[in-house]
């Protein structure tokens, strides 16, 4: 068996043997697995969070979430987000134009969604042409976000018919102090201040609003100011600025916490509740220009003159004046007397006869 062993074996187990080889051939081997194949089979779930990904920072560019640099680049990673997702649904598209024709819809179609959003805020941000003066505490983000919100704010204005200068005044800091206001040096006139900003509410995104609208409801307020004007005309328009400002502000941001209480803010702010944000803007903005068209009715009871105003406001803004009613209830809870309110003449105010009548009532 030694010597047979070591020889190859017997005849009859190298025809075995041989048998056993032919057969090897009959028998199917599985398939070699290609890691490169399996590699490029899409991935559904992959591809969605890539879509929703892009779309989310398309999206938040689209809403003017963030200021025109920030959102350049949100815009950059919803491409990217974007591509991947197509190119990882189109993984096993055949044609090749299948694979092309998505690719280049997807990419189109972005560019169709964010090209005029970005284009419109692009246009408005750089054209505001808001200067800083030189401080640590302007850092590259906070002039980002003071740009943002000034341009975002300036088109609230404009929506209601207030007029907005086309070139504002450098925005500085006041060390030490705290608030936002119109710094206009002696004798000059107030194109030729510096908006401030308190060192300590740099980070506080509507101080730098509330300083911007200060300012412009101030020049609108300024045109209305005569040599004949009295030392209690002036007060009294400036406490009518300062309460226009801090409602049109309150109202940009929503929110109650920035009435300052100096009227017309008070009630105009309780209208906003009683009625909607449109609306009580809508009159806040013709309550002021009435007031500055009209100086000449101009009574040394600043509430009378406002109510005038504000009446005269309410007809320009709703028809025939159908929500008085809504309206003389939030004034009477605020310290106007029905009396007061019949008093006012408008006989020749061009106000409509159904307005009179309301008000009347």
């Amino acid at each position: 068996m030694l010597h047979r062993s070591m020889s190859g074996g017997s005849s009859h187990d190298r025809r075995q043997f041989k048998r056993m080889l032919s057969r090897l051939g009959e028998i199917p081997l599985p398939p070699v697995a290609d890691p490169m194949k399996e590699a490029s089979k899409k991935s559904v779930p992959r591809a969605i969070i890539e879509l929703v990904v892009g779309i989310a920072f398309g999206m938040a560019a689209v809403f003017e979430m963030y200021p025109l640099e920030i959102n350049g680049i949100l815009c950059a990673l919803g491409l990217i987000g974007i591509s991947l997702g197509v190119r990882e649904f189109t993984k096993e598209s055949k044609p090749v134009i299948i694979k092309a024709s998505w690719r280049v819809g997807a990419f189109l179609l972005y560019g169709m969604l964010i090209f005029f959003p970005l284009r419109r805020q692009y246009l408005r941000e750089i054209n505001l042409h808001l200067e800083f003066k030189d401080s640590p505490y302007f850092c590259w983000w906070r002039r980002q976000l003071i740009t943002h919100d000034v341009a975002k704010c300036r088109d609230f204005l404009g929506e209601l018919g207030i007029e907005t200068p086309g070139r504002l005044p450098p925005f500085s800091i006041q060390s030490g102090a705290g608030g936002g206001g119109i710094a206009t040096p002696p004798k000059l006139p107030i194109d030729r201040s510096t908006l401030t900003i308190g060192e300590s509410d740099i980070r506080e995104r509507a101080v730098a609003t509330s300083t911007y609208i200060n300012y412009v409801v101030e020049l609108l307020v300024s045109k209305s100011l005569s040599d004949s004007d009295s030392v209690q005309d002036i007060a009294n328009l400036g406490m009518v600025r300062e309460g226009f400002a801090s409602y049109f502000n309150s109202s940009f941001w929503s929110t109650a916490s920035l009435i300052n209480g100096f009227p017309p803010s008070n009630f105009l702010w309780e209208i906003r509740k009683a009625t909607d944000s449109q609306f009580s803007d809508k009159i806040a903005a013709a309550t002021l220009k009435t007031m500055v068209d009209d100086p000449a009715v101009r009574d040394r009871d600043l509430n009378i003159y406002i109510l005038r105003a504000f009446m005269i406001g309410d007809s320009v803004v709703d028809n025939e004046c159908g929500r008085w009613p809504q309206l003389k209830k939030v004034l009477t809870s605020n310290g106007i007397s029905q009396d007061q309110i019949r008093k006012q003449d408008f006989k020749q105010s061009g106000v409509s006869t159904a307005c009179i009548q309301a008000w009347k009532m």
